[in-house]
């Protein structure tokens, strides 16, 4: 397994702390060597608490990416890979991802409209969510209907969507409404990834899916 670049630097510096240690150890028994202050031992181990914190912040993004889109590439000559399984359905009913979003997609597609609420919702979310968008995302699309909006957004990176679900989604200070959402990444190639995220109406749940049963 590579090791992160921090993780190393991280490494290198406690090495270095202790080679330091040691040797104002030895310069104080032989008169020798220049004698390291106490200032100079603050800084290194403040630096060391700064690397801690950005290693643990870097697992926690390694940790919450989405698994890669399988690749369609096929050798030369071979037949074409076969399309994948029905969304909805993975091992003896288990829902996956994909089968959520087709669920909810499903639900949306057949809610009445609450032509008042919808517009404020549209316009509200909107802007709101395009304001924690990073240079280089857009807000794709936008609509609501009776109790759920659904918005689609397009990022450069993973990182940007990851940054947009935190501040725009996750955070209390978003200025989004209380109320329930889901939001998934439905896309990633090299120009980029899509993602979609079902808000509820204020005070609401996003609807539940079910497991789709098997024979």
């Amino acid at each position: 397994m590579r090791k992160h670049p921090t993780a190393i630097l991280l490494g290198l510096v406690v090495v270095g702390l202790v080679a330091v240690l040691i040797g104002r150890s030895k310069g104080r028994a032989a008169k020798a060597a220049p004698d390291v202050t106490a200032m100079e031992i603050d800084q290194l181990r403040a630096t060391i608490d700064d690397l801690h914190k950005e290693v643990a912040v870097n697992r926690m993004l390694l940790a919450s990416q989405a698994q890669p889109v399988p690749s369609t590439d096929t050798a030369p000559g071979a037949a074409p890979a076969a399309p994948p399984p029905p969304a909805a359905v993975a091992r003896k009913g288990e829902l996956t991802e994909v089968g959520i979003i087709a669920q909810l997609d499903d639900i949306f597609k057949t809610q009445e409209t609450d032509a008042a609420w919808s517009r404020s919702a549209v316009s509200t979310g909107s802007r709101i969510l395009g304001s924690h968008l990073t240079p280089g995302s857009r807000l794709a699309s936008a609509e609501c209907r009776k109790d759920l909006c659904r918005f689609e957004t397009r990022h450069p990176g993973i990182e940007d969507y990851q940054q947009f679900f935190r501040t725009g989604l996750l955070s209390q200070e978003s200025g989004l409404w209380s109320a329930g959402f889901t939001s998934y990444v439905i896309e990633r190639s090299p120009a980029g990834v899509v993602a979609v995220t079902f808000v509820a109406k204020e005070g609401q749940a996003v609807p539940n899916t079910v497991e789709v049963p098997t024979e």
